[in-house]
Order: C-alpha cells, then sequence, then structure tokens
C-alpha cells in the first residue's frame, strides 16, 4: 500500500549546512509541505485537500532481465531497461479524486529444463483524473537473449506529461556467442529521476581469455551513470566479474543535494557506493547503495562444481547485476539480481546443461504527490 508522510518545511535549516549546493528541481519542499509516496505496484486513489496546484512525479517499473542457459540454446542474456520518468505541476480540485497506477517490475526471463520462460518487460506508473490529460512513465524493455547474432540492449522506459522528463537506462547488451560460447550476463538499467537519464546497465563481452570483458556485468546508476566497466570510478555504477580474480568495485557514492531526499523520494541521491563484482561457487553480487547499480556475480572458478550465485541487488533506481556460470554442474542455480525502485534485472546465464537459471525481478514504480 502507499506510504503516506508528511513532511515539515525545514529547508531553510537544512539549507544552512550547506548552501553553497542548491537542490535540484523537484528536491525542494514544494506548496505545503505535504505528500503522499506509492513504492509498491498497484492501483490507489488520493483525495486533494487543496484546490490550486499539486506537484506529482512518476517512475515506470523496471523490466526484468533474461535467462540464458545451453539446455535453452542461447548463452548471453541480457539485463531489464530501466523505468523512465516524469514529473510536474497539474490543476487539483478539494474533495476531488486522482487515480494513481504504479507499475510492477518485470518478471525475469528463466530456463529449467526444457521449460524456458521469456522475461516481461516493466509496466507504466500514470497519474490522472485531471485535465488536461495524463502524467505518465513507461516501463523499461525486457532483458534479451543472444545467439549467433548481436542482440540490440533492452531500451528503458520513457517519461510523458511532466515539465521535467527522463528516460531510464538500458539493459546491458548481449553480444553473439562464438567459439569457446561461455556464459555471459549483462546488468540492468536505472530508472530515470531528476538526476538524469538512468545510466546503462553494463554489457557482458564476448568471454576471452584476456579477461578484458566481464562475465557478469554490474547494474547501472541513478543520473545516466553506467555501470563500472574498467574498475576506475563511475560513481554509484555496478563492478563486473571479469574471471581469473578480476573484480573491479562498484563507483563510489555521490550526494547531489543539500537536503536529504532520499527520506522523500527514494533513488533522488546517488548516496550509495555500487556494488561490487564476485567470483566464487556460491555467493552474490555486492548490492548497490541508493541510486547505485548491483554488482556481478560469476561463478567460474571451479570446472564442474555446483555453483548456487546470484547478482547484487540495485538500489532504489539502481539496476540488478548479472550473474553468469561457467561449467557448472547439474542443478546449479543462477540468479540475476533484482532491480531497485524503477531498476532493470540483471541477466542470467550458464553455459552447462541442467543448470536452473533466473533472471532478475524489475523494480517496481513509484508515483508521488506533493501539495
Amino acid at each position: 500500500m502507499g506510504r503516506s508522510l508528511s513532511v515539515v518545511a525545514t529547508a531553510a535549516a537544512t539549507a544552512g549546512n550547506n548552501a553553497s549546493t542548491p537542490p535540484l528541481q523537484g528536491q525542494s519542499i514544494y506548496g505545503t509541505g505535504q505528500y503522499r509516496v506509492w513504492a509498491v505496484a498497484g492501483t490507489y486513489q488520493w483525495t486533494s485537500p487543496i484546490t490550486g496546484t499539486a506537484r506529482g512525479r512518476v517512475t515506470g517499473a523496471g523490466g526484468g532481465g533474461a535467462a540464458a542457459c545451453k539446455s535453452a540454446g542461447t548463452y548471453r542474456a541480457g539485463g531489464g531497461g530501466g523505468g523512465g520518468f516524469a514529473m510536474g505541476e497539474f490543476p487539483v480540485v478539494a474533495g476531488t479524486t486522482y487515480v494513481i497506477v504504479v507499475g510492477v517490475g518485470g518478471i525475469g526471463g528463466s530456463v529449467n529444463g526444457t521449460q524456458v520462460s521469456a522475461a516481461v518487460a516493466g509496466g507504466s506508473s500514470t497519474i490522472g483524473g485531471y485535465s488536461p490529460g495524463v502524467m505518465s512513465a513507461a516501463g523499461g524493455e525486457a532483458g534479451k537473449t543472444a545467439t549467433s547474432v548481436d542482440v540490440a540492449p533492452a531500451a528503458g522506459g520513457i517519461g510523458v506529461g511532466g515539465t521535467i522528463t527522463r528516460s531510464g537506462g538500458s539493459g546491458g547488451g548481449t553480444p553473439a556467442y562464438g567459439i569457446p560460447a561461455d556464459a555471459c550476463a549483462s546488468g540492468g538499467g536505472a530508472s530515470g529521476s531528476i538526476l538524469g537519464t538512468g545510466g546503462s546497465g553494463g554489457s557482458c563481452g564476448q568471454p576471452s581469455y584476456s579477461y578484458t570483458s566481464p562475465r557478469a556485468a554490474g547494474g547501472g546508476a541513478a543520473g545516466g551513470i553506467s555501470a563500472v566497466t574498467d574498475g576506475t570510478g563511475n560513481v554509484g555504477g555496478g563492478g563486473g566479474a571479469y574471471g581469473a580474480g578480476r573484480l573491479p568495485a562498484g563507483g563510489p557514492g555521490l550526494t547531489h543535494s543539500l537536503l536529504d531526499s532520499s527520506q522523500r523520494w527514494p533513488g533522488d541521491v546517488l548516496a550509495g557506493s555500487g556494488g561490487g563484482g564476485i567470483e566464487a561457487v556460491s555467493g552474490s553480487g555486492i548490492d548497490g547503495g541508493s541510486g547505485a547499480g548491483g554488482g556481478g556475480f560469476w561463478g567460474g572458478p571451479t570446472s564442474g562444481a555446483t555453483v548456487n550465485g546470484v547478482g547484487g541487488a540495485g538500489g532504489p533506481g539502481g539496476g540488478g547485476g548479472g550473474a553468469a556460470a561457467h561449467s557448472a554442474a547439474s542443478g546449479s542455480v543462477v540468479k540475476g539480481g533484482g532491480g531497485g525502485l524503477g531498476g532493470g534485472g540483471g541477466g542470467a546465464a550458464a553455459d552447462s546443461l541442467g543448470v536452473v537459471v533466473i533472471g532478475g525481478t524489475g523494480g517496481d514504480g513509484m508515483g508521488g504527490i506533493e501539495w
């Protein structure tokens, strides 16, 4: 159900701590400081207590990550796209009811023997019931699998009807497989936000024994920041897992505003670090912090081992990390990391038979109204 909170207008007091850094548009207190947030998928109603204008915002849900496995004839799995974003003022009349729809995160794809399910796109989030129209944010596309040709990344959703609209970040790409036909999985894209377009999930590469491309890539971060691909930075981006112990850390956190908007709008501040990658028989990539992407999981250090691993989850707004296993024993389980609020799920892949592979679920969207 929706979360209902009241905010006292304390912006002036907070500004004294960092007066040289003004808030981004949408982070400052609006109107009386009252607001409501709906961050779980569903349909809600809000009855306006005022006549005048309110400020609304919507974030689309993230797309599910793809699942690829030798059992299904595929080896490369892409991450889901991040949800779009829209924000703006709209006219309200006291006593009138307005409808808020929060999109549901897309379910990740799965492969379990001969049972194969495709990933699902994220749902749209909307605010409606006012004239002249509807404010909406589309969900991200579902992640895709690759065979003998490269496949375009899953696109992020777009925002419509607001004075500020942002696109979600694309899921990581899925390159064609060749020889050797090793598994690789890409990260999910981040949702759009007032920080900007969502960052793209990291793309896994054609496996090479120089380990220059990640076998399991990290998720994207808010504000257009892509997953870490070289270990040199990318604030908030998730770190990948390359193999041979090469595991770049996730990017550091960065606060964008003098206001603690994370207490009001999840994903509006990139305050958390990106999750690092992991290479192990069992475990999880590190989860991302607020606005940040999750790290990748690579289950390839021991051939023939029973692997049980999952990509790191994205923080609010961030994409999930990919997860991949090489030469794993039958009965192993590999799961992509789930997207944070509006973030795309990470892809999951395995290159041996009998492995259960499940793509990460995209994060639910969000709706919010201030008055």
